[in-house]
């Protein structure tokens, strides 16, 4: 096989005497652009030409990169870090901060060097002379001028990013000369070097913390101590993203954590020391990356995330999130925010379906496995992709839709449904994971979850006019580790959604189980903790008709509505299409209206606010706990003890129940009762 041009590149230049190997292929999205695609990354730089067949045998799409140290040295000068600039062409290297500074000497010397031109900036390269390799450090000399040696490596020509972005070494043969022919390292760009690592050093540290980065940070910005409540719990809540990223992610989520904290960088609120010293703290702990590669992904990150300005929300979530980070008893020097509700401009509601799901907000939509809730959320994704009529003849407005709805086989069960409703098809997304590169440089499909709003923001950019986003079921997509009995920490988890909502003005619409278990309210009935039908702002139940001797005729009840008085109940039955299309049925819905709540449907003999007793409460808890699997009987008597149930309660409860006892080795467990398998084709 002929090699490829990126492969003949990687060959010429290593016979050149520079120590080349492959990073990610072109289209790989910027966050990842530029990662090794070899096991030990720059440290498996090579000149040998079996190896480099090798890898670009693998992947003829592999781009190009070469080791620094030892014998080169690259002086990089960006314009705009972290993200793709505006520019066709970046300005003039002379232009840069760095540049203005030097003298008419050092300028020539800078022009004597090889220069690459690259997407954000100029790379410098040089032959190393008497004073040695550079260290590979991000920023040391001015914002935009990092150096490349010991330790590091630069991306090179033929290589381009995102879709066309360039590098281009400024030669015929666009290859970089022989490395004996490269100019020696100015000596005054080695002191330089030295100076500003010297004065890194004397700058005064606090005992435990990493010492701050010398960039500039927001006159604005509080000091570490001094954070909002609301930015300390995102902090923290992005360095355990870090911290807990699979195999093979971690550079992902790092870039990631530092993109969604750089819009509070940007906006004044996180000085960009603590943000650094944080993240870097959580990289370390994973033992996987080294200080070269975590300074570049915080710089890609943050410049990112610098396009998005953040200061801490004025609504009442930002209270809620305080109490999360501090505690209720919890105090702070700073001052409230008060605001004239005259100076307060009213707005109205956007609907995607009026009165029953808003744009721009949460909607959820609950019922037990095999009452049509996945049908439901279909119909509505077929209804807004062609514009047709609401069942309750309101107009729907049409656009795109994004499903993710990861349980369910696209081919075998959701293309088949859409087909059987008649969707527009062009108009319907569907979100399979993420790809993210595993140690050795392969791309590998991750699951999704709620902790990746950046990759969910991704997915509605990608998806034209999208005016519905729908997460079913939404118990699937929390995270493994979430405690979801626990209101606060779902909350936490609900939030950023809440700002992906209002922010790309779609309406996401959750879709939940409830338990089998009756008796209170509708809303209380849903899986979880409270916070799922707290934080949406509609809530919608799907039940069976209790008067239906059929049992196949659904009703779809409102529950809590926070924006509208509460729309009248609706049904409808699942019918085969007049062609028997595939056998897929769809919703034939009745526009009759029924005037019944939830409330009423699900709880009949309780028409008033009552409050439902201690023991139902703690059936619905044990149930609640206990539903994802079994679990330590020590642990479900903390977490009970902690939601204000007694020991005597819960082991009534218990017995009523049939909970099981088991032991696994010296654990004791409690387990519910077999149940038959949930059959949620519906």
């Amino acid at each position: 096989m002929l090699p490829t041009s990126i492969h003949q590149h990687a060959l010429d230049t290593a016979a050149r005497g520079y120590r080349v190997f492959p990073i990610a292929p072109d289209g790989t999205p910027f966050a990842n652009c530029k990662k090794p695609a070899c096991k030990h990354g720059f440290k498996d730089g090579t000149t040998k030409p079996e190896t480099i067949n090798g890898w670009w045998g693998k992947n003829p799409k592999f781009n190009l990169a070469v080791a620094t140290g030892g014998v080169l040295n690259v002086l990089d000068l960006d314009f705009k870090t972290g993200g793709l600039p505006p520019w066709p062409e970046p300005p003039r290297w002379t232009e840069h901060p760095f540049v203005l500074t030097l003298s008419p000497e050092e300028l020539r010397d800078l022009e004597s060097a090889i220069i690459q031109t690259t997407p954000q900036g100029y790379h410098f390269f040089f032959g190393v002379g008497p004073e040695g390799s550079f260290p590979s450090r991000a920023g040391e000399l001015c914002k935009g001028a990092d150096t490349r040696g010991t330790d590091g490596y630069i991306v090179i020509s033929p290589t381009t990013i995102c879709g066309g972005h360039e590098y281009n070494i400024g030669t015929t043969d666009n290859l970089l000369p022989p490395v004996a022919l490269l100019p020696v390292t100015p000596a005054w760009l080695c002191k330089r070097v030295t100076a500003a690592l010297a004065a890194k050093k004397k700058a005064p540290r606090k005992q435990g913390i990493a010492p701050a980065f010398p960039r500039p940070m927001p006159s604005t910005a509080p000091a570490p101590g001094e954070l909002h409540p609301y930015v300390k719990a995102v902090l923290d809540e992005e360095c355990a993203r870090v911290r807990n990223a699979t195999p093979g992610t971690g550079h992902a989520a790092l870039v990631a954590a530092a993109a969604a904290l750089g819009g509070w960088v940007a906006g004044g609120v996180l000085p960009e020391a603590v943000m650094r010293n944080a993240l870097t703290s959580a990289t370390l702990v994973r033992k996987d990356r080294d200080s070269v590669e975590i300074e570049a992904a915080l710089d890609w990150g943050l410049a990112a995330g610098a396009e998005n300005p953040r200061t801490v929300p004025e609504s009442d979530r930002a209270g809620r999130a305080g109490k999360r980070a501090s505690g209720a008893g919890s105090k702070h020097n700073g001052r409230a925010r008060v605001r004239c509700m005259a100076d307060v401009a009213p707005e109205t509601v956007d609907w995607v379906w009026e009165n029953r799901i808003p744009l721009r907000m949460l909607s959820l939509v609950a019922g037990h496995p095999g009452c049509g809730k996945s049908f439901f959320a279909l119909d509505a994704a077929t209804r807004i992709s062609c514009g047709k009529v609401w069942p309750d003849g309101v107009v729907c407005p049409s656009g795109g839709v994004l499903l993710v709805m990861e349980e369910d086989s696209p081919g075998h069960t959701i293309r088949r449904r859409l087909d059987a409703a008649g969707g527009d098809l062009s108009r319907i997304n569907i979100m399979e994971g993420m790809d993210v590169h595993d140690e050795d440089g392969n791309e590998v499909k991750v699951a999704w979850s709620m902790k990746d709003t950046l990759a969910l923001r991704g997915a509605i950019e990608r998806t034209p006019d999208c005016r519905l986003v729908v997460i079913d079921p939404i118990g699937s997509y929390v995270g493994g580790e979430t405690d979801t009995t626990q209101d606060n920490v779902v909350r936490a988890k609900l939030f950023p959604l809440v700002d992906l909502a209002s922010e790309t003005g779609v309406a996401i619409l959750l879709v939940a189980h409830t338990r089998k278990s009756a008796g209170g309210r509708a809303d209380d009935q849903v899986m979880g903790s409270r916070a799922f039908t707290g934080v949406v702002r509609s809530v919608l139940h799907l039940v069976a008709d209790p008067e239906d001797e059929t049992g196949a005729r659904r009703l779809l009840a409102p529950g809590k509505m926070n924006l509208c008085a509460p729309p009248p109940t609706l049904a409808f039955t699942l019918q085969p299409p007049p062609d028997d299309l595939h056998g897929i049925p769809h919703l034939q819905w009745d526009s009759t209206p029924i005037n019944r709540t939830a409330d009423q449907i699900l709880s009949p003999k309780r028409q008033g606010p009552g409050r439902p007793s201690k023991q139902g409460e703690a059936r619905d808890f044990l149930q609640n706990v206990l539903y994802d699997g079994p679990l330590p009987a020590t642990e479900v008597m903390t977490k009970a003890k902690a939601a204000g149930f007694s020991e005597r309660t819960i082991d009534g409860v218990k017995r009523d129940l049939g909970i099981k006892s088991v032991k696994e080795g010296d654990v004791w467990m409690w387990q519910l009762p077999a149940q038959e398998a949930a059959d949620d084709d519906y």
